[in-house]
């Protein structure tokens, strides 16, 4: 589940940059990292729709690699 996921692997793979902002919450995410959430998350219209969709993407992803599957890499691509 997406809730065992450390801060350090929101950090590893770039979740802030990405746009993943509402994965985050559910992380536990160090209290260090909060300030960048609350601008992030006040995005409106399309944008944010756009964001929601890649994080459940994204929560997926990881679900099915943190149960073992290493078929492909975090962002579903073939593995190396």
């Amino acid at each position: 589940m997406v809730a065992d996921v450390s801060p350090d692997v929101v950090l590893k793979f770039g979740l802030l940059e990405l746009g993943l902002v509402h994965v985050l919450p559910s992380l536990g995410v160090a209290h260090g990292l909060e300030r960048h959430l609350r601008p992030a998350q006040e995005v409106g219209g399309h944008l944010r729709r756009h964001r929601l969709v890649i994080a459940r993407q994204f929560r997926d992803r990881l679900d099915l690699l943190l149960r073992g599957d290493r078929d492909q890499d975090l962002f579903g691509l073939p593995a190396h």
